[in-house]
């Protein structure tokens, strides 16, 4: 094995595999389970759909079966398919709410550019990119003690739970476009664009069947093929040698936090070896603090990317980055990142 350690690393390589393996396993396993409990919408290009920041829709103190059925979900799916034409303030997507104690519900929302899930007093914002007039799809998914938020199918947050819709004690009334503060008639935070479709279900989806509603409004899909390509390289049938190459930061890098365990790079290797690899390369450049763009104390992989992967003329390349992107003291913009 010609393993180049100009630095030491872990790789995004092992992140990608094991949510991959939770996706075909958790996620697949709980595929035929899985059915919805409230669906709320309208028809394509329906007047109805469109909300002009002083409207909203639902169903208040109600008993209807979809109501009742997904108060009772300590876990689930909550879908979202949405077209936002305003990027201030808080714009409420759906609120289920107890119609006596409105302010202890839960609430999804986007406030600016950040989606929110909020239950009761507990909240979580994650920062995205949300494209004025195009279409979107969030789902907002509890499941085994963890919330994983989707947008446009793709993963942007993975953590512990803050609750789901049992969670708000009493439950009897849930609307789309508006976020309900007292009563029948008090509302605030509208939405201001189109709300085409809210669908609880009672467990999680796969990437496949979250593109199964609308594959246009998935703009930045999961790559699941990469998969399949980076299996067949692995695969103890493959012929020829490769030349793998990390880079990124500290994560990558590894020189400061593993504590003389080896890094991700060098398993990465060693596991190359066992498949029959022996000859193949890896080449790690990741150094720790780096970000995507140079700055006044950073290289950046994008800007000297010629020397840090091109050199090597890679058959395969492995990038972990945007911890230190993502420090305000960079000044890197999400637009440059």
């Amino acid at each position: 094995m010609n393993t180049l350690l100009q630095k030491s690393a872990t790789t995004i390589v092992a992140l990608a595999l094991i949510l991959g393996a939770w996706v075909a396993t958790a996620q697949s396993s709980a595929e035929a389970a899985v059915r919805q409990t409230l669906g709320w919408g309208y028809a394509a290009g329906a007047a109805a759909a469109e909300f002009d920041g002083t409207r909203h829709h639902g169903l208040y103190n109600s008993t209807h079966a979809d109501v009742t059925g997904s108060a009772a979900l300590s876990e689930g799916t909550i879908q979202v398919s949405f077209t936002p034409k305003r990027s201030t303030g808080v714009q409420t997507l759906a609120h289920f709410f107890n119609s006596a104690a409105p302010d202890a519900g839960a609430v999804l929302a986007t406030d600016g550019r950040s989606l929110v899930w909020k239950v009761g007093a507990s909240q979580m914002a994650v920062p995205v990119e949300l494209a004025l007039n195009q279409p979107h799809q969030v789902h907002v998914t509890v499941a085994e003690g963890r919330l994983r938020i989707f947008l446009d199918a793709s993963p942007v947050h993975f953590g512990d739970s803050i609750g789901f819709l049992s969670s708000v004690t009493g439950m009897n009334s849930f609307d789309i476009g508006g976020r309900n503060t007292s009563g029948q008639n008090g509302y605030a935070d509208f939405y201001t664009g189109t709300l085409q479709r809210l669908s609880v279900l009672t467990g999680p989806l796969t990437t496949t069947q979250m593109r199964t509603v609308d594959q246009a409004l998935n703009r930045f899909p999961v790559g699941l093929g990469d998969f399949t390509t980076l299996g067949a390289e692995l695969a103890p049938a493959r012929t020829g040698n490769r030349t793998w190459v990390f880079t990124g930061d500290s994560i990558t890098h590894g020189n400061v936090h593993t504590y003389g365990v080896r890094t991700w790079s060098e398993q990465f290797a060693q596991r190359l070896v066992e498949l029959g690899h022996a000859s193949d390369t890896v080449v790690n450049t990741g150094i720790s603090g780096d970000t995507s763009v140079g700055t006044s104390s950073t290289l950046g992989v994008n800007t000297r990317f010629a020397d840090r992967v091109g050199a090597y003329e890679p058959d395969v390349v492995v990038v972990m980055l945007g911890m230190n992107d993502a420090a305000s003291q960079m000044g890197i913009s999400q637009e440059t990142y």
